[in-house]
């Protein structure tokens, strides 16, 4: 997982890595499955909320939420509401595959 979120240290990004994947942990599924959650959720909203999203989706889709606020509270540890960024992203590369810079 790869956290983009500017103002913070690499100690912090990691620190915010560790939080989300412990809340992918405890909801008991893979990173990869809680990201294509998100995805599946995204698609729909993107489709005009045509059908009706699986119940494995909805959960992935919680957890990586979830993991991703989790991730942004670890990195601003007693920051003021009013100072975290407003601008951050969770992401998700497969084992070898870089973010872009």
């Amino acid at each position: 997982m790869y956290l983009r979120i500017k103002g913070v240290s690499p100690e912090d990004k990691q620190r915010g890595i560790a939080a989300a994947q412990a809340v992918i942990d405890a909801a008991g599924i893979t990173a990869l499955r809680a990201c294509s959650g998100m995805f599946a959720l995204e698609c729909w909203d993107d489709g005009g909320f045509v059908g009706e999203l699986n119940d494995e989706d909805w959960e992935a889709a919680a957890a990586w939420l979830d993991a991703e606020s989790a991730a942004i509270d670890a990195c601003c540890i007693g920051w003021p509401e009013d100072k975290k960024p407003g601008v951050s992203s969770l992401e998700y590369y497969a084992d070898g595959e870089s973010p872009p810079h």
